[in-house]
Parts: structure tokens; sequence; C-alpha cells
């Protein structure tokens, strides 16, 4: 940590000097020289300096070469178990009966298992591999037609160019899901490939340097990386994954700053040790937007593989059944549309207003027979709630709730003007 916080100060000193009122604790007129004097294309000086931030003291020694070699170790490590991944349909050709499997879109995939296969002498025959990427990668445009999913390996040999290895290998997809975006791909091979080690996504921070590693546009960039930080640990995105205009799932994700582009999907993000704490999946793009990316935390990823993916077993995911409101984003219109002359100011127990209006009550559901229309949720398990997206987000992530898991829920009842605490037990909905 020490480290990572002092190669941020010098880059910090190198950008800022001339313009910034940044000041080190200690000998300024030394420090101005050091940082006018030693600035070159390689920092390899220690600098050692405490700063002051609030009440923490905190001692700095490191160089951007200790940055740059766990950078190179990590990739090194990573980069052949990151595969290609090429979604081949079959098309006729002109008016005749003969067809041809074209290429319709290119991916990533990260290789998470080796099993090895042996003849009766027990030497290794050949390998089978696991590798986990995106469920739109493997999944094609057109539901009448045939798709193939095939693994892209591409191994340069820097002595003679003529033996470079480069192969397609037909795959099996064993198992996907549509809304967590994921899926387990299965091949055969006598090439030996390297796997991944998970990390743990929970103990990412705002800050933390990661890089990824894939494919961007295609095979002509196979293995590409770049670089950058962890901007947040836990994004709520909402979907429509049903095609019908209605958003229907939140997804959890890590955003990142480390750029993602089309055919990066699939593909891996990782620590500076290289480990998998992510699987890349989609890019916030607009005109006006740079360097919004995200991952599925590894997590999710691999609780996903575990319990469902590689057994392809469909992945049921808990609802309370219920249609939200955010009291925080109510106003006069929100009110008259309720026909709410005010807020119920016994609800929030003197704290500023918080939890989610009740809209619709599913029947059947989770919460069939406790809330009804004009209920405010207040707390799920004691915490309190202020975003229906961040709920949908921990009940869509597979780690945090599942199927017949009870949940302690505190509402306001509209009806009885009291607060009431019970027990519900979370049901599968869609």
């Amino acid at each position: 940590m020490k480290k990572i916080i002092t190669i941020i100060i010098c880059i910090l000193l190198i950008s800022f000097t001339s313009s910034c009122d940044f000041k080190l604790i200690g000998n300024d007129k030394q420090t101005e020289d050091v940082v006018t004097n030693n600035i070159t294309n390689n920092i390899t000086n220690n600098i050692e300096n405490t700063i002051k931030q609030e009440t923490h003291d905190i001692t700095l020694n490191a160089t951007i070469d200790d940055l740059q070699t766990a950078l190179n170790a990590g990739i090194i490590a990573v980069e052949d178990s990151v595969i290609g991944i090429a979604l081949k349909v079959e098309n006729q050709i002109g008016s005749t009966s003969s067809t041809f499997m074209d290429t319709e879109s290119t991916g990533s995939a990260v290789v998470y298992k080796r099993v090895e296969n042996r003849n009766d002498q027990q030497a290794i025959t050949s390998y089978t591999y696991y590798a986990i990427t995106n469920c739109h990668v493997v999944t094609g445009d057109y539901s009448s037609k045939t798709y193939i999913a095939y693994a892209y390996l591409y191994y340069e040999n820097p002595d003679n160019s003529e033996n470079n290895i480069e192969t397609y290998i037909e795959t099996s997809v064993l198992g996907k899901d549509s809304r967590l975006d994921l899926a387990v791909v299965k091949f055969d091979t006598g090439i030996y490939i390297p796997t991944v080690t998970f990390g743990d996504s929970s103990s990412l921070t705002k800050g933390t340097f990661v890089f990824t590693c894939g494919s961007p546009d295609g095979f002509d960039y196979y293995n590409s990386t770049t670089f950058g930080i962890v901007s947040n640990t836990e994004r709520s995105i909402g979907f429509d994954t049903d095609g019908d205009k209605v958003q229907d799932y939140v997804g959890k994700f890590i955003q990142t700053d480390a750029a993602i582009n089309p055919g990066n999907s699939g593909g891996g993000l990782f620590t500076l040790d290289g480990k998998l704490v992510g699987i890349n999946s989609l890019k916030l793009s607009k005109v006006s937007i740079d360097n919004m990316g995200f991952a599925i935390p590894s997590n999710i990823v691999k609780y996903a593989i575990e319990n469902y993916l590689e057994s392809n077993t469909p992945i049921v995911y808990p609802k309370f059944g219920i249609t939200l409101k955010a009291i925080q984003e109510f106003n006069s219109t929100i009110m008259a549309l309720y026909n709410m002359t005010t807020l119920p100011s016994d609800a929030f127990g003197g704290d500023e207003p918080f939890g989610l209006y009740i809209i619709e009550v599913v029947s059947g559901g989770t919460c069939d027979g406790v809330l009804t229309k004009g209920d405010i949720l207040l707390r799920i398990n004691g915490d309190k709630v202020y975003s229906s997206t961040d709920i949908s987000a921990k009940l869509s992530d597979l780690t945090t709730y599942s199927v017949g898991d009870e949940v302690s829920i505190t509402y306001y009842d509209n009806e009885t003007s009291q607060i009431t605490t019970t027990t519900v037990t979370l049901k599968a909905g869609n």
C-alpha cells in the first residue's frame, strides 16, 4: 500500500509542481530542486517524505520501476490464459445448398481450469480447458441459425515466424446466463495453456491499480493490455434483457478507467499480482465520455461457475415482488401522482426521509400479504434502503441473497401508521 501511494504522489509532483501550491513537509527549496533537476523518462530515485493528511502520517518509499516491474510480471503471468473467441454462423452460399461458417463476431475469454487427459500408460495426450466469457460473446443474433463458438489461440515464435501458432478450436457452451452476461465454454487441445487464479473482488478499493487483457476489434490486436485504476467497486447498472423495453435486471459491476473496447468483452480484469478480479463486460459509450468500462466482479463469476454454469443449471434469481419508488426522488409532481399531500413524518424516526414507496405488490410474490400499496420499505436486515437499483443489484449478484433465504424487513404501514418489522422468505421472480 505504501508503494502505491508513493507512486501516485510522484505523478502528482511531476504533473502539478509548475501550477499548483502542493507542498511536502520539509525543505521546500530542496524539494523544488530535486523535482526540477531529476525528472526523466524513467524515474529511479527513491522518494522519502512524510505528508500529513488529516491526522495520519504516511511514510512514502518506492520507485516507478517498482510499478513497472510489478505490472510486467502480472501481464506475463496471465497473458497466455486470456484467449480469443470467434462466434461463427452457418450461412448459405448464394442460391446453392452449400453452406459456409462465417465469423459473425469476436470476443475474449479467460481460461480458469485445465484437466489432463491421459492414455493407459498415464502419458498426457491432450488437455480439456474451461474458459469463462460473456454470454453475448457466444450468442448469435438470429435464433433460427446455427452458431459455433471457437477458441482462438495465437503464439508468436520470435525466432521463426513460420512456426507461429494460430489455431481455431471448436468449443461447446456448457452453460450461459443472459442477465448475468456470463458463459462457460469447454474445448480440447494438445496445447498447454496456463490457468488464472481468482482474486477476491470484495477486497478492491477505489484507486486500486488494475489491468485488462483481451482482443479488441478482432484478433489483429490479440491479447492487448490496458492499465488503470478501479474507479468504483460496486456500480449498479440496469438493463432490459428480454427486449420489452422495461428494465428487468440490475447488475453489480467494477468500474475502471482501464480501456475496454469491443472485442475485450469476456477478457479479464486483473490486479498487479495477476489475480483475476473481474470479467470485462461493457463500457459507457458516449461522445462526451471516456474510459468508463465495467467488469463483473470475480466473486460473482466464481460463484456462478461453480453453482450454475459448469453444470448448465439455470440461475434462479430471488425477487421481493414489489415495484418501488425512492422517497428521496419524490417531488410535487410525484406526490400529486400518488394523491399525497405530505410524507408521513413519523415514518423516519426523526431522520431525513429515506426508504422506498410501494407502488405495486406482485400477487404470489415474496411480499404478497405483507406489504401493500402506499407502504414505505425502510430497512432490509436492519440496513436503511435508499435505492431500488441497489436492492435489485444485491438480489441479482448471487452472493448476497438466494431463493429461500429469510430476510428481515422494516416498513411503515400506511393503513395503521405504524412501523413494523417482520421476516419474509425470498421467492423466485422474473
